[in-house]
């Protein structure tokens, strides 16, 4: 009887572990894209937190586990309920010369609340800058002032969430 049970649960195992390990190593997204890795900080957070619980529930300290645990739900919560940062803007500036990019920087930085060149191309008559910038309000009205400016050629304003792919 022992031989039928061990054959019995070996059959069984195979049989689904088999479609587990299919589903992993196909696993797509509906873009056909692996999955991405995980970049909230507050699931982070999460994910440490429980490792760390399970740790300490296996060793047997269960009064610390709890109070870990309602410490760490605490400071998750404020963590939660804070209101995030302006999003950035990517601005990609066009410029005919030094005084003209000059002119547009300073234009920028009265007009919005954080103004940092990330990148900066020069060619012979042709001056490109890639700048992050953060709205003081919603309005994106200035842009149009930007492009009319003297010596400026293109200005160009793009929504910017961090990521460089995808």
């Amino acid at each position: 009887m022992s031989c039928f049970r061990s054959v019995w649960s070996v059959r069984f195992l195979s049989s689904v572990s088999a479609p587990l390990s299919k589903n992993r190593s196909t696993s797509r997204s509906s873009s056909g894209q692996s999955p991405s890795a995980i970049k909230e900080p507050l699931d982070i957070a999460f994910l440490f937190w429980s490792i760390a619980v399970g740790i300490v529930l296996a060793a047997g300290m269960i009064p610390l586990a709890i109070i870990g645990s309602v410490i760490v739900g605490v400071i998750l919560l404020l963590f939660v309920n804070r209101t995030p940062s302006r999003n950035p803007y990517i601005v990609v500036l066009r410029c005919a010369d030094h005084a003209s990019e000059t002119a547009a920087k300073k234009f920028l930085e009265s007009r919005t609340e954080r103004c940092i060149v990330k990148g900066k191309t020069a060619q012979k008559g042709q001056v490109e800058l890639n700048m992050e910038i953060r709205l003081r309000d919603d309005n994106t009205d200035f842009i149009n002032e930007l492009s009319d400016m003297d010596g400026v050629e293109s200005a160009v304003l793009v929504s910017y969430n961090g990521d460089y792919m995808g």
